[in-house]
């Protein structure tokens, strides 16, 4: 296995990163070729989310070289780690130069970028007042008035997303407030009707039980009476079943 040839999860995480290399890679040109500090400044900036998607997607390639880590030879977890390692250093690599053009910027200096684009050195000294003419110092001080109300802007957009994150979660914690108070009271109820119903199965078992006394007692006199029945009808004259019917009355001389 080559660098080139690497598993499915891990070759699809490569190559985005290497697309998004070589999208830094022409930012950083266009930024290069660009004269106006301002316009380096928003393309600086268009670098910044496009470096923490990098970012990501390494930590992504990390966490799939720990996962195959089991079923690879040795040789394949080195060649991976060497890969990751190369990785990191095209990312460095771009951090390092966004930090070169943004301290160049604010220091009015020029960068020269290298050939292969991934590298910038400085070139010239910081433009001093006293050397700047009227027309540069104008021109300087709208830049950095320029900048400085972009910063502003920026900051207003900050707090007001914060604002109305701020209301958005209120309004959500209001909601779940609410709905809570709707579940406890569900609770409540459903606890009464509970006592209720354990009250309700009781009485019905005690009553239950009283209604299975009284029919076994009607069922011993039943059975009692039919006994005593079948007792006379076959045997009509038994002197000990007698006893228990009318007497009667005494004679008299």
């Amino acid at each position: 296995m080559s660098l080139t040839n690497l598993p499915p999860p891990l070759s699809d995480i490569s190559n985005q990163l290497n697309r998004s290399f070589t999208q830094l890679k022409t930012t950083f040109s266009k930024i290069d070729k660009c004269e106006d500090p301002s316009r380096q400044s928003q393309l600086l900036e268009d670098v910044t989310p496009k470096l923490r998607e990098c970012r990501r997607l390494i930590q992504e390639f990390e966490r799939e070289m720990k996962d195959q880590e089991a079923k690879n030879s040795p040789e394949v977890n080195k060649m991976l780690q060497e890969k990751k390692r190369a990785l990191v250093k095209d990312l460095n690599a771009f951090v390092t130069l966004k930090k070169t053009y943004q301290g160049a910027i604010q220091e009015g200096q020029k960068v020269k970028l290298s050939e292969d684009g991934r590298t910038a050195e400085v070139v010239g000294a910081p433009r001093l007042a006293s050397a700047m003419t009227n027309a540069q110092l104008m021109e300087e001080g709208n830049r950095v008035l320029g900048q400085t109300d972009q910063s502003v802007l920026r900051s207003k957009q900050v707090v007001e997303n914060t604002i109305n994150i701020g209301a958005a979660t209120a309004t959500t914690l209001k909601g779940q407030t609410e709905q809570m108070e709707r579940i406890v009271d569900k609770l409540d109820n459903l606890e009464f009707s509970l006592k209720r119903a354990t009250k309700l199965v009781k009485a019905l078992g005690r009553q239950m039980a009283t209604d299975k006394c009284i029919l076994a007692m009607l069922a011993f006199v039943i059975l009692g009476v039919i006994a005593i029945i079948v007792v006379k009808i076959v045997d009509p004259h038994n002197k000990k079943l007698s006893d228990f019917g009318p007497q009667a009355p005494p004679a008299t001389n």
